[in-house]
């Protein structure tokens, strides 16, 4: 098996000396039940079920890059899963030592397995199974993407038990698509200067639904979003803020506060949040479109009121400028000016 890397893991073939670290976990009954076979009783059984991974060559050993501890398996076997049957596929099993379990190692795993076998093994399609009474596993392969299938009854060589398996499938179309939207994130900047031409009114409408069906707190939707095309408003809008670069369309996004949820314990208003969250949909909508956008928190609230009969109980969020993206248009510098996601995101505490 090929050697792969993860930020925190390195995945690599089975080696012999594997055996204390894989008997750790083997001879623990949390374990063996939920991965199909037995509890291991000694060394020498943990020996031997090494030596058939060896030998079969379908499954990596997961290592922590920082300890070079052995921690648990994951595997791409050679099995059709019953339907898709000119699909070149394969099935991933894994099992983790219980001492590192909600740590997301499994699911960082998971991850790294299956660009392997989209990107590099080229495959059509990736199944993943669990028993009927595993959730823990259940929630591991919701959460990478798979989709529910079928359930099949099956008779496990191991433990010579019948067990009842839900069984989940990944595409590489639903894997693509996945990747592409990761890969629209990270590509869409921030646009300060805009074609003349106009989008179409069915990118426009696009874009207006995304915001219609996003999120809001208690699905209260208090989202209220001004589509400004007239070129007089336009023209007045500009000296509410110097921000909206030519752009043809601005979409004005406010909420109603009489209509927005209102934290009970401190009557803090949600509406500011649900109008953020509808425009960062519209946002990556128009990305996906190949148009852009610029989020603007600075202009004049006054002036925008009054431009567009904006009435006292809507506050106004952000002004969207949309449009086409010419083609000297790059990121600015600042754009790429990231911190590290260590100074951002904290586990338990802030520490």
């Amino acid at each position: 098996m090929k050697t792969l890397e993860t930020n925190r893991l390195i995945l690599r073939q089975y080696l012999a000396e594997d055996y204390k670290d894989v008997y750790e976990y083997a001879s623990n009954p949390l374990v063996g039940p939920n991965a199909g076979w037995s509890v291991h009783e000694s060394e020498e059984e943990t020996k031997k079920l090494i030596e058939m991974f060896i030998s079969e060559d379908e499954a990596w050993a997961i290592v922590l890059k920082d300890t070079n501890k052995m921690i648990g398996s994951i595997g791409a076997h050679k099995r059709n899963s019953g339907i898709m049957f000119d699909f070149k596929q394969r099935e991933i099993g894994y099992v983790l030592n219980p001492s590192f379990w909600g740590n997301g190692y499994i699911t960082e795993a998971i991850g790294e397995v299956i660009r392997f076998l989209f990107e590099e093994q080229k495959l059509d399609l990736i199944t993943v199974g669990h028993f009927d009474f595993n959730e823990r596993s259940q929630k591991v392969i919701v959460r990478n993407g798979f989709r529910y299938s079928h359930n099949k009854m099956a008779i496990l060589p191991l433990i010579g038990k019948e067990y009842n398996t839900l069984v989940y499938v990944m595409t590489k179309d639903m894997y693509y698509a996945k990747y592409n939207f990761l890969k629209m994130i990270d590509d869409r900047f921030s646009v300060r200067n805009f074609s003349d031409k106009n989008i179409t009114k069915e990118e426009l409408d696009s874009i207006l639904n995304s915001g219609r069906i996003a999120p809001t707190a208690v699905n209260f939707q208090p989202q209220k979003i001004i589509v400004v095309k007239d070129p007089d408003l336009l023209e007045k809008l500009n000296t509410a803020t110097k921000t909206y670069f030519n752009a043809k369309t601005i979409l004005v996004v406010c909420h109603d506060k009489n209509l927005s949820w209102h934290r009970k314990s401190d009557n803090k208003d949600h509406g500011i949040i649900d109008a953020s969250i509808v425009a960062t949909y519209m946002m990556l909508t128009a990305t996906s479109l190949g148009i852009g956008s610029c989020y603007v928190s600075s202009f004049k609230d006054a002036v925008v009121r009054e431009t567009l009969n904006i009435p006292e109980n809507y506050e106004v969020n952000c002004l969207l400028p949309i449009g086409y993206i010419p083609n000297d248009v790059i990121p600015s510098e600042s754009h790429f000016n990231r911190k590290d996601i260590k100074d951002i995101v904290f586990y338990d505490s802030i520490k």
